[in-house]
């Protein structure tokens, strides 16, 4: 993993001058995660868009694991 990601991790306070650190394991900042929900995120607390967010990672993965699994039975 990135040094730099590390250290903006363990900031207790997210320095607004730096770009904003990338989510360890999708990749995803929050903001950009906004972008993608377009008007559904504007009422949406920064907690609840993470949520969602891992709830796409798992169905996403669980996607991929089944279209594999059949992949490989053919």
């Amino acid at each position: 993993m990135d040094t730099r990601i590390n250290e903006n991790l363990k900031q207790d306070v997210p320095n607004t001058s730096k770009p904003q650190p990338r989510h360890p394991v999708t990749g995803i900042p929050i903001e950009e995660c906004r972008k993608i929900l377009g008007k559904a995120a504007e009422k949406m607390t920064d907690m609840e868009i993470e949520s969602l967010r891992d709830v796409f990672i798992v169905l996403s993965d669980l996607a991929i694991d089944s279209y594999l699994t059949k992949r490989t039975k053919n």
